[in-house]
C-alpha cells in the first residue's frame, strides 16, 4: 500500500518544470517591457527599477546601498542611476544624519508622476503583445502579471500591490539574471548555448539551425554563432541535408546528452526556488499555462501569418 493509500490524502503533483517555453515568456515579457519603457520614458531599465523602489518606499528615505542591495546592482551601476535620476529632478540626495557616508534617497513628486505613467505604458504593451482577445488568456496574463509582483522583493516590511507591472519590471530582470549566472555557472556554458541544448532534449530529434531559431526565438545568425561554439565543445554534432545543401542540423552527442540532463536539473532546482516555493497553486498553475498554451499559440499564429503570405508571392521580373 502506498503511503497516500495508507494515510488517506492524494499524491501531490510533481513540480513544474522551467522548459523552453518557459525562458521563450520570459524573454518576449523582458522585451516587451524594454519596448515600452523606450516609448514612455528617457530612462533605461535599470534606472527606472531605482526609481520604482523608491516609488514603492515613499515617503521613507531609502540608502543607496540598500536598493542596489535588493536589485543586485554594483555600486557604480547603483551610483550612475541615481545621478540621472537626481538630474532629472525625479528624486532628492540628502546625507544620513547619522553617517556622513550614507546617501538617503526620496523620490519627488516628479518622479512619483513618472513611474504611474510608465506603468500605465507597460500595461498596454503587455496587453497589446499578448493575446488577450483571448478571455483565457487574459486571465492567465493577468494571474502571472500578480504572481510576479509578488515576487518582487520589498524595501520596506509593508507589502505594497500597486502598479503590477512595474513591480514585473524587476522580478523578471533579477530572476533572469540570477537564473543565467547560475545556469552558466553550473552549465559552464551560455544561457542561450543551455537553452538550446534544453530545445533539442525536448524535440529528441535533430533541429535545422532555422528551426531551432523560431522555437526559440533567437535569431538565425545567433543560433548559427552558438551552434558553433556546441559543436566545438563536442555538446552536438553538426548534419546536412543531401537534398539541400543550405540547410544545417544539429544533434546532441552522448557529451551533449549528458549536459542536458544537468541544464535540465539545474532549471528545476531554480524553478524550485524562485517560482513554486512562493506561488500558490493559481499562480503557478497560470505559469505552467503561459509556457503551454500561449506561447504555444502564439507560434501558431506566427506560422499561420507565414503560410498566409505565401499566398501573395508573385515570380520577380
Amino acid at each position: 500500500m502506498s503511503p497516500s493509500a495508507s494515510t488517506g490524502t492524494a499524491p501531490q503533483p510533481a513540480a513544474p518544470t522551467l522548459d523552453s517555453t518557459y525562458f521563450i515568456s520570459f524573454a518576449m515579457s523582458h522585451s516587451t517591457l524594454k519596448r515600452a519603457l523606450k516609448k514612455a520614458s528617457t530612462l533605461n531599465i535599470t534606472q527606472y527599477r531605482v526609481l520604482m523602489k523608491l516609488f514603492f518606499a515613499q515617503p521613507q528615505a531609502v540608502s543607496q546601498t540598500a536598493i542596489g542591495e535588493v536589485l543586485h546592482l554594483k555600486p557604480n551601476v547603483m551610483a550612475q542611476a541615481v545621478t540621472v535620476l537626481d538630474g532629472a529632478g525625479y528624486l532628492v540626495r540628502r546625507v544620513d544624519a547619522a553617517d556622513a557616508r550614507v546617501r538617503a534617497c526620496t523620490i519627488t513628486d516628479a518622479g512619483v508622476t513618472h513611474v504611474e505613467a510608465v506603468d500605465a505604458a507597460l500595461v498596454d504593451e503587455l496587453y497589446r503583445t499578448w493575446p488577450t482577445d483571448n478571455p483565457a488568456f487574459r486571465r492567465i496574463l493577468e494571474t502571472v502579471i500578480m504572481a510576479g509582483a509578488h515576487l518582487d522583493p520589498d524595501l520596506t516590511a509593508r507589502r505594497d500591490d500597486r502598479l503590477p507591472a512595474s513591480h514585473v519590471v524587476t522580478t523578471i530582470e533579477l530572476i533572469s539574471q540570477r537564473i543565467e549566472e547560475t545556469m552558466e555557472g553550473e552549465c559552464h556554458a551560455s544561457f542561450a548555448e543551455c537553452r538550446i541544448m534544453q530545445r533539442l532534449g525536448e524535440v529528441g530529434t535533430p533541429l535545422r539551425l532555422g528551426d531551432v531559431a523560431g522555437q526559440l526565438i533567437m535569431t538565425k545568425a545567433s543560433v548559427t554563432r552558438y551552434a558553433n561554439r556546441l559543436a566545438d565543445r563536442g555538446w552536438v554534432q553538426k548534419l546536412s541535408d543531401p537534398t539541400d545543401y543550405k540547410a544545417v542540423y544539429i544533434a546532441p552527442t552522448a557529451q551533449g546528452a549528458a549536459a542536458i540532463e544537468q541544464v535540465n536539473a539545474v532549471a528545476a532546482r531554480a524553478g524550485a526556488t524562485y517560482f513554486w516555493s512562493i506561488m500558490d497553486e493559481e499562480q503557478t498553475r497560470a505559469f505552467e499555462q503561459m509556457g503551454s498554451i500561449v506561447i504555444a499559440d502564439l507560434q501558431r499564429r506566427k506560422e499561420a501569418k507565414r503560410l498566409a503570405a505565401l499566398d501573395l508571392l508573385v515570380p520577380l521580373p
